[in-house]
């Protein structure tokens, strides 16, 4: 097996003399709790390569919570941050239980003190959802996102108990108790992996019937080592397939909701901004904004390259001996932050790019050389983006135009 990060070929004291250099952090994924009570089979932290969980601190303790919460306090006041973004996850962070969750986010919010102001999200799986945690949500100040994958059988088919139980009534019940009208200024959204197998129409439908803020449309995460399931009957692009149905039903809703990667797609297509909304690992050029902060204290990157090897997300450092600005020197980081000199050659000629952005950085490994290489979804991506902009191309076509051109109100 290669090792990932070496490949890259970036030479980090050479860009920052040539003028490129990481953008600063502002969104931190915090792990709170290492175990889940479910066992999904897609789940990259626990069903894959990468073992790291087993040594694992199961619980994050209030003094490395409040360390993190100085490291970042620190980075923020160094860049001029005033506004952090923190992501209590897991596991499923709700096994912590609620005295000791509790403590974590005071620990956090202590050590960045008036530093910046600071947004917290739990993203849980829902099955233990109940009213005393939603009034310590309520109270603390802690917005809610739950994952759900789409209809019933699809979302059985994966997410079950690690008694091997289905999951999907549970998660449901805890998605109604948060979408009351006293309890929904509390939910930020939903995060659904796509199931290409599963008609598309009624896996959103399904997830749209909660009328969450915003729904996060997920590829199921593969390499070209470990590649997407593609049904034997389906064409070249079935993820581009299912997801541009989907598009299609959406974007001619009366009252749609909104949906990142598409709303993401169409304000780079419309606006050549190459944000990621959100800071997320979505589409475009700008820079990765977040680091994980593990249980034990541990930098890591995104934990969805656990499928590519043992170890693929360690840096080696941690919040107890290094500070945030430590990472903005680490090769992994700076290639998820630098844009088109951090792509495979075969992407930053294609005519796309600027929109897709490369992929998830973790769908890009191969053995052979890294992950130096265009994404394993790389046909989807670019079916996609340009069904998407043939779509926004006829409907802009359709707009009158005066004669001086402009566009009447």
């Amino acid at each position: 097996m290669a090792e990932g990060w070496p490949l890259v070929g970036l030479d980090v004291p050479r860009l920052r003399a040539a003028g490129v250099a990481p953008a600063p952090l502002s969104q931190f994924l915090v792990k709170i709790a290492s175990r889940c009570n479910l066992a999904c089979d897609y789940c990259y932290v626990y069903e894959h390569a990468d073992h790291s969980w087993r040594e694992a601190s199961m619980f994050m303790s209030p003094v490395i919570a409040r360390q993190a919460g100085r490291r970042m306090a620190a980075h923020a006041e160094t860049y001029g941050i005033d506004r952090l973004r923190v992501t209590l996850h897991g596991g499923e962070p709700l096994l912590t239980g609620l005295a000791r969750f509790q403590a974590i986010v005071e620990a956090i919010r202590a050590g960045i003190g008036s530093s910046a102001s600071v947004d917290f999200t739990v993203q849980t799986n829902g099955t233990l959802l109940d009213e005393r945690w939603l009034d310590l949500f309520d109270d603390l100040g802690v917005r809610v996102g739950v994952s759900l994958d789409g209809d019933p059988t699809t979302h059985d088919r994966h997410r079950r108990h690690a008694s091997g139980q289905p999951s999907r009534a549970d998660v449901e019940r805890g998605i109604r108790l948060l979408a009351q009208c006293d309890r929904r200024h509390l939910f930020a959204g939903i995060l659904s992996v796509i199931e290409v197998s599963s008609p598309p129409i009624e896996f959103f439908e399904t997830v749209a019937a909660f009328s969450p803020p915003r729904l996060d449309l997920l590829l199921p995460h593969a390499t070209w080592e470990h590649p997407p399931i593609r049904p034997p009957e389906a064409g070249p692009t079935p993820y581009a397939d299912w997801l541009a149905a989907v598009f299609d039903h959406w974007y001619t809703s009366l009252a749609p909701v909104p949906v990142r990667l598409f709303e993401a797609m169409i304000d780079l297509l419309l606006d050549g901004e190459s944000a990621r909304p959100g800071g997320g690992e979505l589409l475009g050029l700008a820079p990765l904004g977040y680091v994980i902060i593990d249980t034990d204290g541990s930098y890591k990157q995104s934990e969805a390259l656990n499928l590519a090897y043992d170890g693929c997300s360690a840096t080696g450092l941690s919040v107890m001996r290094h500070a945030v600005d430590d990472l903005l020197d680490f090769p992994g980081i700076v290639a998820r932050q630098i844009g088109l000199p951090g792509l495979a050659p075969v992407c930053r000629s294609c005519e796309v790019v600027e929109v897709c952005g490369g992929g998830h950085y973790g769908h890009r490994y191969r053995d052979q050389n890294g992950f130096l290489n265009a994404s394993v979804y790389c046909a989807d991506l670019k079916a996609l983006v340009e069904h998407v902009r043939a779509r926004l191309q006829t409907d802009l076509l359709q707009i009158p135009v005066a004669v001086d051109g402009t566009v009447p109100c």
